[in-house]
């Protein structure tokens, strides 16, 4: 289980201001076994854990169990951690088997003896049988647990020296050989331990003892010396030691740790945490980070405890409202807030003789006169500073004020909303009354003042306003953002946070708008206070951050140069991770150094120069690859087969702060590539590659160190797929040239195949080409024939028997009527080889239409005198019908034909009947109706008329009229149809389209 604590300890002489965060590991919160026997860190920054187990790797979020089976030892029970004789980090199990641990990964030490190890001999008291032999002693160890005595002890102290205790005498040798000797008695005690090489041995009553070449005793110095209880107890004190830090040893009283050091010819104490119990905890190893401060301590049956010093604190009020907004420093080491005076916890917090219900508490100015101004809607009010406050001034502003703010001329600017602009008082003339200095059409947010410059944020955008010249510019860039606050850290250099599009620098006329950290939480910055070293820092909703300023005006002007941001939140030491803006001053320093951060729980403080921010610097490993889930061995540069399922690269960093500060991303860069695009690493560490084309590549593990331009470090992995042999180049000449061999048979293969083709294609064109020119010959004598031997002694007899009638009319009735109708068949039959002579003609000659403007009337008037004659005989009534004015567009020549052959098709089935031509104006067209009363066409030949090919002519279908009106209505671009009812007649129509000279 996970537990996180902040925890404020009281020590019996009085309040102890340490703060420290508790993190608490069991093998319910990954911890694979709870019982922690040693603790040590390796040269990349991981921690070690030796358990009853195996030995466990800490990076700060994961624990990876290594067991005796990689690499095989006798049994998976660690109980030592420590440095070897050649300063390599090693584990050691009950076995006495050793381990190497570097670069994140362990191998089996077995070629050291133990001969030439560190070791102590201890035996029972009530049992001589029941001893042993402890090699690379730890302090405390599992035999001192059980009541054991240290007998003897073996310890290397530096390059071919050692010491030697035993038989009541500490001996120093040097290759081998004594240097000095000592008497001395130490009654079964294990309070030896090593100092930067030196012996020292701590008695019951609190005294040191230092073996040299003068045994040198001395009292124990320091903060554990201040402790009332170290005067009455001095032998309760418990040594935590280990070789893997010479420098320091910790000592462990009254719930308090100490880290102890040489000084002089004695030893220096430093509280470093207090409150924590280690007897009801169990703990039996101990590691103190001198790097971070934070104290790692492992229990027998609890797990790992982290104790993490927090640089943060927060104060409170009485009152219940604990959500502060504008803060101003009061004094050395107080901030005025809400009415109360308050400073670091345990201060004390002091309430003040303030309205609290005139005040919203959003916006408190000092002018240089000893006067504080706040407001409440409407109201400005003044307060004098000396306490109890007391109010000395009160004015009524036309609107509600937003924010206020002193100038370096002592004068109060006012904002007011409703556009109503910015409003000024002197503060130097105590009843001045407030005067309208700028209209604006925003509400003024918050004021910063840079010589002759004020700018002036808003809840849409950010003015300029020059005071010399009175001139009023909106800063561009910002229109439509809300801007929460303006800081001037230098001249010329403003920085603006706005509510959620991030903070700005405005800088010679250039605004910069800053990237935002993975989770956008800078995205509503509050506002920014800058310390004295440097470093911007930046409360949010979601915790505070900080940002040095060089590197940000690097970004400014090289936005490829990826600012660093270290994030603080709950864990550091706030109340809340919500800091509250909207207010001015939203930071306030106070004299002794300290600042104090608004937040929606209390008041942050914390002094900057305290801060040690935990920096991400150690190295990026990889841990384990797996190709398609088989392990291989983690190097620089992994050979791929050109087909794999999936490679599983799992990348890992130790880092012991705010995961949030370990920004590491990815990319797949391909050799000769171009962009490269970075891609988040997950959680886990896990990247999943899968189907990559042959290649190389390098895989890039890119993590952010911390402050500096720049200050990055890259984990490359070279990866090598490798290319299957059908895309290896000797692959592709062959297949080139085959392809060319194939291409050239093929060639050849074909050009005899075409030839061929060709030879009997030509035959073939010649043989119908002969066909054809059989049938036009033939065609051509039908013409000739009919013209000649047809048509010209028809002609020939029309004109006689016209000339036999006119000379026999007054002579005989009889033979009249015979002339008559001789020459009325005579007659109809050259007009109808005339049409049949022309449709041939437009078939054969393949005629063009020619289209002009006629009047149809005149030509169906024309045909229906053809047969007028034949009808009468009949008595069937012709009637033409279409309006004379009526114009068409179109070949007439051929109109006339097709009306021929349907005129002619009527008068030969009706009598005693009648036959209409008639034209209609249909769908944008002109429609020619001829309709008759005969006894209707067969329903075969409607069929056929309207829906069939033109020579598809149906059997026993009559004369080929109905044909020649199709193909000729085709040529002429019209649409033909006709409609029948037995016994009542048929009806055909031809339509016109509308548009002239369109088919």
């Amino acid at each position: 289980m996970l537990i996180s604590l902040c925890l404020v300890a009281k020590a019996q002489h009085g309040i102890d201001t340490a703060r420290y965060l508790l993190r608490h590991y069991d093998n319910s919160s990954g911890l694979p076994q709870n019982s922690v026997n040693a603790i040590g860190a390796d040269a990349e920054g991981y921690i070690w854990l030796a358990t009853e187990n195996g030995l466990v790797r800490f990076d700060g979020l994961h624990f990876r169990l290594w067991t005796g089976e990689n690499p095989p030892l006798k049994n998976n029970r660690d109980y030592n951690i420590f440095f070897d004789e050649k300063g390599h980090l090693s584990a050691m199990n009950y076995h006495d088997e050793v381990v190497t641990i570097a670069h994140g990964h362990v191998t089996r030490d077995s070629l050291t003896p133990l001969s030439a190890r560190d070791f102590v001999r201890w035996r029972q008291p009530d049992n001589s049988l029941d001893s042993g032999i402890s090699y690379h002693i730890r302090l405390p160890l599992r035999p001192m647990g059980w009541g054991a005595e240290l007998e003897c002890l073996h310890w290397q102290t530096g390059n071919d020296r050692f010491v030697d205790y035993r038989n009541g005498k500490m001996t120093s040798l040097r290759d081998g050989k004594p240097e000095y000797q000592h008497p001395f008695l130490h009654h079964g005690s294990w309070n030896f331990f090593l100092l930067n090489g030196v012996l020292y041995f701590l008695e019951k009553d609190g005294r040191s003892v230092r073996f040299g070449p003068q045994m040198q005793t001395a009292r124990l110095r320091g903060d554990i010396a201040r402790d009332p209880a170290f005067a009455r107890r001095p032998g309760e004190i418990k040594i935590f030691w280990n070789r893997l830090y010479p420098g320091h040893v910790l000592l462990y009283f009254n719930h308090s740790f100490y880290l102890t050091t040489a000084k002089g010819d004695g030893l220096h104490t430093r509280k470093v945490f207090s409150g924590f119990d280690v007897k009801a905890n169990n703990i039996n190893a101990a590691f103190y980070d001198t790097a971070s401060g934070s104290l790692y301590l492992g229990s027998g049956t609890l797990g790992l405890f982290i104790l993490t010093p927090q640089s943060f604190s927060s104060n409170h009020v009485p009152d219940g409202n604990n959500s502060h907004y504008s803060v101003i420093p009061y004094g050395p080491d107080r901030v005025l807030t809400r009415g109360f005076l308050l400073g670091l916890p345990g201060s004390g917090v002091q309430r003040l003789g303030w309205q609290a219900t005139s005040s919203d508490y959003y916006s408190m100015s000092l002018d240089g006169l000893g006067n504080m101004w706040t407001k409440g809607h409407n109201q400005l009010m003044r307060y004098n500073l000396l306490p109890p406050l007391r109010q000395t001034g009160r004015w009524q502003l036309p609107a509600k004020i937003t924010m206020l703010y002193t100038d370096s001329r002592q004068k109060l600017w006012i904002g007011l909303n409703n556009h109503m602009g910015v409003w000024t008082i002197d503060c130097r003339k105590p009843d001045t009354a407030a005067t309208k200095l700028l209209q604006l059409w925003l509400d003024p947010t918050c004021f910063a003042e840079d010589g002759n410059i004020m700018y002036i944020g808003a809840n849409r955008g950010c003015y300029i306003y020059n005071m010399a010249s009175r001139r009023l510019d909106s800063l561009a860039g910002l229109t439509g953002k809300y801007v929460r606050s303006a800081k001037v850290t230098r001249p010329g250099e403003v920085w603006i946070t706005t509510y959620e599009d991030g903070f700005f620098l405005y800088k010679d006329g250039r605004l910069t708008a800053f990237p935002a950290d993975n989770d956008r939480y800078l995205a509503n910055a509050h506002c920014i206070y800058a310390d004295q070293k440097g470093y911007l820092w930046i409360p949010t909703n979601k915790g505070l951050f900080q940002a040095r300023r060089t590197d940000l005006l690097a970004y400014a002007a090289d936005s490829t140069v990826s600012p660093y941001y270290h994030y603080y939140d709950r864990s550091d030491g706030f109340a809340t991770n919500e800091f509250n803006g909207g207010c001015q001053p939203c930071a306030a320093e106070m004299g002794n150094g300290y600042v104090a951060l608004p937040s929606l729980n209390g008041v942050v403080l914390f002094h900057p120069d305290s801060v040690r921010p935990l920096l991400p610097g150690a190295v990026v490993s990889l841990d384990r690859a797996l190709l398609d889930k088989e392990a291989l061995a983690a190097d620089s540069l992994i050979r791929l087969p050109e087909q794999f399922h999936s490679l599983q690269l799992e990348f890992s960093s130790p880092y012991m702060g705010n995961r949030k500060n370990l920004q590491l991303n990815y990319a797949l860069v391909r050799v000769g590539a171009g962009d490269t695009i970075w891609i988040p690493l997950p959680a886990d560490g896990r990247v999943t590659l899968s189907a990559l084309p042959p290649g190389d590549y390098a895989l890039v593990v890119r993590k952010m160190d911390g402050f500096g331009p720049g200050n990055f470090t890259d984990k490359t992995l070279r990866l090598h797929v490798k290319t299957p042999w059908y895309e290896t180049r000797l692959f592709y000449f062959a297949l080139l040239l085959s392809g060319v061999v194939i291409t050239l048979l093929i060639t050849r293969l074909r050009t005899v195949y075409i030839n061929r083709k060709n030879a009997m294609l030509e035959e073939l064109v010649a043989s119908k080409t002969r066909e054809l020119q059989a049938k036009s010959a033939l065609q051509e004598k039908i013409i000739q024939s009919v013209s000649h031997n047809i048509l010209t002694p028809l002609k020939y007899q029309q004109l006689l028997s016209q000339k036999i009638f006119e000379t026999v009319g007054k002579e005989a009735k009889s033979l009249s009527d015979m002339s008559r109708i001789l020459n009325d068949h005579t007659h109809y039959l050259y007009y109808m080889v005339a049409n049949l002579l022309r449709y041939l003609k437009s078939q054969i000659e393949e005629r063009d239409v020619k289209e002009t403007v006629f009047f149809p009337a005149e030509t169906a008037g024309e045909v229906l005198k053809i047969f007028a004659g034949i009808a009468s005989e009949k008595g069937t009534e012709l009637v033409n019908e279409i309006p004379v004015s009526l114009a068409l567009y179109g070949d007439e020549v051929l109109l006339s034909v097709i009306l021929h052959n349907l005129a002619d098709n009527a008068v030969k089935v009706t009598r005693n009947g009648r036959i209409a031509l008639s034209a209609n104006e249909v769908g944008g067209g002109t429609v020619i109706v001829i309709s008759d009363s005969g006894p209707g066409m067969r329903a075969d030949l409607v069929q056929w008329f309207n829906h069939g090919a033109s020579r598809d002519y149906p059997l026993a279908g009559g004369g080929i009229g109905l044909m020649i009106v199709k193909e000729l209505a085709q040529t002429m671009g019209l649409h033909v149809a006709a409609t029948a009812e037995a016994g009542k007649g048929t009806l055909f129509t031809v339509w016109f389209p509308g548009e002239q000279g369109t088919h």
